[in-house]
């Protein structure tokens, strides 16, 4: 099933990169070169709501993300070894994720803030 394009421009304005999101039967895959066709990233495994739970990235990278409660745990396997990285989702009073914040030597560190039209 084909996906949306998303079309990621350059400085000058020309299209220099175009992402098309993977579908099948209605659930994400991943995302591919549009021009090329190589993937640049698959989702291998999901849990029971449709979630990646297993992703593989174009340079052999895999990624396992496990949520809990508001809380994302995902673990890389690199050639090198494995590395682990924590993700605090926060949220508003209708459930949606208003800040996204990572774990850092002396705290929690803004990551991402999310603001939503009225």
């Amino acid at each position: 099933m084909k996906g949306c394009l998303t079309r990621y421009p350059s400085n000058s304005g020309l299209v220099r990169l175009v992402v098309e999101n993977m579908y099948q039967n209605g659930y994400f895959k991943g995302y591919r070169n549009h021009s090329t066709g190589v993937v640049i990233e698959q989702v291998t495994q999901v849990n029971a709501h449709g979630n990646g739970t297993r992703v593989q990235f174009q340079n052999g990278d895999i990624e396992h993300r496990f949520m809990v409660g508001g809380t994302v745990i995902t673990h890389t396997e690199h050639g090198s070894g494995t590395t682990e990285q924590v993700t605090h989702l926060h949220k508003d009073a209708q459930g949606s994720t208003v800040v996204i914040t990572g774990n850092a030597v002396l705290g929690n560190v803004l990551k991402q803030q999310i603001a939503y039209d009225p």
